[in-house]
């Protein structure tokens, strides 16, 4: 999987010298197997309160089976 988002607003007054706001994102997960999936994910933002920011996350996702077992007999 692959995902893009962005987004920008301009605001009515400007706050800390700024009146917009913008950020990117994308996203990439891989299905390891029917249980395992890895994502990595990129956030750019640039708003009054930063100037720029970036993050990243990394995910390793596990899907548990835990549906109870029926008993067979009974």
């Amino acid at each position: 999987d692959v995902v893009l988002d962005s987004f920008f607003v301009t605001y009515d007054e400007e706050i800390n010298e700024r009146d917009t706001a913008t950020s990117v994102s994308g996203m990439v997960g891989y299905d390891m197997s029917k249980q395992l999936r890895l994502e990595a994910d990129v956030v750019y933002s640039r708003n009054p309160y930063y100037d720029d920011d970036v993050r990243g996350f990394f995910k390793l996702i596990y899907k548990f089976n835990i549906t109870p077992q029926t008993k067979k007999g009974v």
